[in-house]
């Protein structure tokens, strides 16, 4: 997922380029993160993105049964990184 069409662009570009013509296409991007969250088939999410949406993206992650990698810093503040914390756990998925 990325809300900026460059990025997308870029994304299908490395993909081909790695992979073979045409095999860029087959790289599905989504518009929001909550369709992206809602695909069985993706296990796990990768958040990179600014730090203080890190915990809130992180729990929909985790609430949507995905496992976490998310870049650091971790969190904003203790608070965010504990809350985190506790729903990985109570998810029983990976952060």
């Amino acid at each position: 997922h990325d809300i900026r069409p460059s990025q997308i662009a870029r994304g299908r570009r490395a993909f081909q380029n790695l992979y073979g013509m045409g095999s860029g296409n087959a790289v599905r991007f989504y518009e929001k993160y909550e369709e992206m969250l809602a695909d069985p088939n993706i296990e796990a999410i990768v958040i990179a993105t600014p730090l203080w949406t890190h915990a809130k993206l992180t729990i929909a992650a985790l609430d949507a049964g995905k496992h976490v990698f998310c870049e650091k810093l971790m969190a904003h503040n203790i608070t965010d990184a504990k809350a985190m914390i506790r729903k990985a756990d109570q998810a029983d998925r990976l952060l």
